[in-house]
């Protein structure tokens, strides 16, 4: 270990000192959620980047030590493009021991299946999953105070539920902590 940093151990005594957050988004609310795990993820003394999906080929993704993927429930099923990419990191056999962890965002009455199919990916990619996936509840119009609109959906029309981006910034420690083995007595 290094006397000038505080390397985060996984158990098998490898450092985590990086992260990379590959998001996929529609209306920007799976990018929120990503901002806000990773600041959780920094907090730690994690350096974390955040990259969309289409841009997943543009870095060396062996070379962070957890890879965290994120994407709206699209039919109980990732979103394209993170299906599309989860299947091309099949063919990236380095990625087997790195640490990984998933999250989607989906409407309140939609089952998490993104985020169930992310981590089934990741278990076939090798990944260890410290903690199993998150879902953010995404408000649509009429839910919760949102209100209807008759014009098209765009950003503004849906609303994380209350709570989410301090819920994800508290994620983002924990997972960094359960990693180094202090969640446990």
């Amino acid at each position: 270990m290094s006397d000038t940093s505080p390397d985060l151990l996984w158990a098998d005594d490898q450092p985590l000192r990086t992260a990379v957050i590959l998001y996929d988004t529609h209306y920007g609310k799976t990018r929120q959620v990503a901002e806000h795990l990773a600041v959780g993820l920094r907090k730690e003394g994690v350096k974390t980047d955040l990259l969309p999906v289409a841009r997943a080929h543009e870095r060396p993704l062996d070379t962070y030590d957890m890879l965290v993927f994120g994407c709206p429930t699209e039919h109980i099923r990732p979103s394209r493009a993170m299906a599309h990419l989860l299947h091309e990191l099949k063919h990236v056999p380095t990625l087997k021991g790195h640490y990984g962890f998933a999250f989607d965002t989906r409407l309140r009455h939609h089952l998490s299946g993104a985020g169930n199919a992310i981590d089934s990916a990741m278990y076939h990619l090798g990944l260890r999953t410290p903690v199993l996936h998150a879902s953010a509840i995404v408000e649509s119009p009429g839910e919760a105070g949102v209100a209807p609109r008759s014009e098209p959906m765009d950003s503004g029309t849906f609303r994380l539920e209350p709570g989410t981006e301090q819920r994800f910034e508290e994620l983002g420690v924990h997972l960094v902590r359960e990693i180094r083995g202090e969640t446990h007595p």
